[in-house]
């Protein structure tokens, strides 16, 4: 199955194919389909599935091609990278899963992706250069899968420049028959690595002079809700720095209705709701008082910690805005440097969960969960005056490092965002930094996701512990390092790196 770059005004194919997935000369083995397209690639597989029955195994290789250098990207040819990596493996595995789950119970089945991060997903020894971050989205939706299809053989497979297709392609073959369980295998210079993670604790009680104190300017997004909050009170509780706070709701008013204000019961509030909206004139329809409801406690959430931030002496703002809004994101950005004349550290919590099973995900969903995360990294990643910034840190998570059921757009974009850490610390002489947190004892978690961590042996990381942890990062996390994992395990709070001297091991 070719990748069909585009199409002709006049609606058919281009590069000899034609509109109905196949080539324009077929020989019953080439088909055609514009990848990002997802009734494109439908079409092309019903014509797989017309001539050669059901389809078996998947190996996905539209990924072993020259990469844009990072450098020349403009935001909307990072959105497009991520269309041609992500959505395009999306609509291809969404298309055959279920042949997939067939050809499994029937015997066998195999799903391959290849990447093409150096060889060992941009974490080996040496500088990482050349590639595009966005081909992590491949491995963080493939990881995922695993998950939802343990009966299927899963795996990503790094490559270097491919520069002996043969080579490559005999090691593919053999990866579909490896007699391990491994989802992440590299090859750099014809040999296979695997990625380890190793325990790397840091000690802060050698740093000196802190990343931060009371003279520090610190961008977060994410909000004045959630663990955003938490982390930001714990350094304004310590350090009292100036807070930028960015985030999509609108700043609550300084007081509460009179109507709603001390009252604490569901019951209670959603009567007042109810009476208020009676009063006005306004339909009383359930899902309207429910949804002011839900507001009202938001407001409360956000005007309570605004208020506990600005008493411990912290100078806080908070900025309503679209952190994908490239504009109103950049501006607030300038406008901090103009004011301040400095922005010494940012962190970036920006994210939205919307988990669904592969199966079952739509499009329009997977692009929201990314580009919350993805397209404000990337304009951080412009913005951002590297010469004078002390540390980056992006809050990801350890659905990217292992993938996660239910989670695989969500595993995607924090693939990414643990490769753009790595190419940015190589490069700015800050700490960039990505953390992938293992899920707090918060409410960033549903019940069921709880749960399956739990079956996992992973445990939830207090709130204090969580705090504490990005704070030893902040001050006294090591250059190279930019790939954390923190999380608990065995009721015991971990952090560990993926550390060059550990990651890459031949087997």
């Amino acid at each position: 199955l070719h990748n069909r770059p585009a199409r002709s005004a006049n609606g058919n194919g281009v590069n000899g194919f034609n509109g109905n997935g196949r080539a324009a000369q077929p020989d019953n083995w080439h088909y055609a389909a514009t990848l990002t397209d997802a009734a494109d690639v439908e079409s092309a597989l019903a014509a797989v599935r017309r001539e050669h029955q059901a389809i078996g195994s998947l190996l996905y290789l539209a990924a072993l091609k020259p990469a844009q250098p990072f450098a020349e990207l403009t935001l909307a040819g990072w959105q497009q990278s991520i269309e041609g990596d992500l959505v395009g493996f999306f609509n291809v595995l969404q298309g055959v899963q279920a042949d997939l789950a067939s050809a499994a119970a029937a015997g066998g089945s195999c799903l391959l992706a290849a990447t093409q991060m150096g060889g060992d997903f941009a974490v080996g020894d040496g500088k990482a250069s050349g590639f595009s971050p966005t081909q992590a989205s491949i491995a963080g939706l493939l990881k995922t899968a695993a998950h939802e299809m343990p009966a299927v053989r899963a795996k990503v497979v790094d490559f270097g420049a491919v520069d002996d297709i043969v080579q490559a392609a005999a090691a593919v073959l053999a990866e579909t028959g490896a007699a391990d369980d491994l989802t992440e295998v590299g090859y750099r210079d014809g040999i296979r690595t695997m990625i380890a993670v190793r325990q790397a604790p840091v000690d802060s009680h050698q740093v000196a002079i802190p990343a931060i104190d009371d003279e520090s300017v610190v961008l977060v997004t994410g909000g004045a809700r959630g663990i955003t909050a938490s982390v930001v009170q714990e350094l304004a509780e310590r350090y009292r720095p100036t807070v930028i706070l960015a985030g999509r709701s609108q700043a609550p008013p300084e007081q509460e209705a009179a109507e709603t204000a001390g009252l604490t019961t569901a019951r209670e509030i959603k009567a007042a709701l109810l009476s208020g909206m009676s009063n006005q004139g306004k339909p009383a329809a359930l899902a309207e008082v429910e949804a002011a409801y839900q507001r009202l406690l938001r407001e409360r959430e956000m005007r309570g910690n605004l208020r506990r931030l600005r008493r411990t002496g912290a100078r806080v703002e908070y900025h309503s805005l679209d952190v994908r809004d490239e504009a109103a994101f950049a501006a607030l950005i300038n406008s901090v440097y103009e004011r301040f004349g400095r922005l010494d550290g940012v962190i970036h919590g920006a994210g939205v969960i919307e988990d669904k099973l592969i199966k079952d995900k739509t499009i329009d969903s997977l692009r929201r969960v990314v580009s919350t995360k993805l397209d404000s990294a990337f304009v951080l990643s412009r913005m951002l005056r590297p010469e004078s910034l002390k540390f980056l840190v992006f809050f990801s998570s350890v659905s990217g490092r292992f993938g996660n059921r239910g989670q695989g757009d969500y595993a995607a974009a924090n693939e990414v965002l643990n490769k753009l850490a790595v190419l940015l610390d190589q490069d700015w002489p800050g700490h960039v930094v990505s953390i992938n947190w293992g899920p707090w004892d918060a409410g960033m978690v549903s019940d069921e996701l709880r749960r399956q961590f739990q079956e996992r042996g992973v445990s939830l990381v207090p709130v204090d512990v969580g705090c504490q942890r990005l704070v030893e990062e902040i001050n006294a996390g090591r250059p190279g390092e930019a790939e954390v994992l923190i999380c608990g395990e065995d009721n015991q709070v971990m952090a560990q790196s993926h550390q060059r001297t550990a990651i890459k091991k031949q087997i």
